[in-house]
């Protein structure tokens, strides 16, 4: 994160930048998974199911990404901080970004076991 060193400025903007260009591709993905038609009854359950789930992932992502710009914007102010303040939302700012991974690899090991029983 920028709040942890200066020298970190150019490097957040980029992948800034990267993350509005990354979401709005996963928008358009979203958009034709959205559009894909089923053929049978019990596929149709799963790929609602799937699209719930990749709904709440963008909107996640959406506020993430808005909550990393607010943190590049107003970085100074972060940094003139109390100490156990900004600690203390640091140290809350890496829960927040940890909890994406979570659910991440929570989707995954239950696809896997999915693809397991259906052998």
């Amino acid at each position: 994160m920028a709040v942890r060193n200066a020298s970190e400025h150019n490097s957040t903007k980029t992948a800034i930048s990267k993350i509005h260009s990354r979401y709005s591709d996963l928008e358009k993905i979203y958009g034709f998974f959205k559009e894909e038609r089923n053929y049978t009854k019990s596929k149709r359950f799963g790929h609602a199911r799937k699209l719930v789930v990749y709904r709440q992932m963008m909107i996640t992502t959406k506020k993430s990404m808005e909550l990393l710009s607010r943190v590049y914007k107003h970085e100074n102010a972060i940094g003139n901080l109390p100490d156990s303040f900004r600690l203390m939302f640091l140290d809350r700012l890496d829960f927040l970004l940890y909890i994406p991974r979570a659910i991440i690899e929570i989707y995954r090991e239950t696809k896997i076991r999915t693809l397991k029983m259906d052998s």
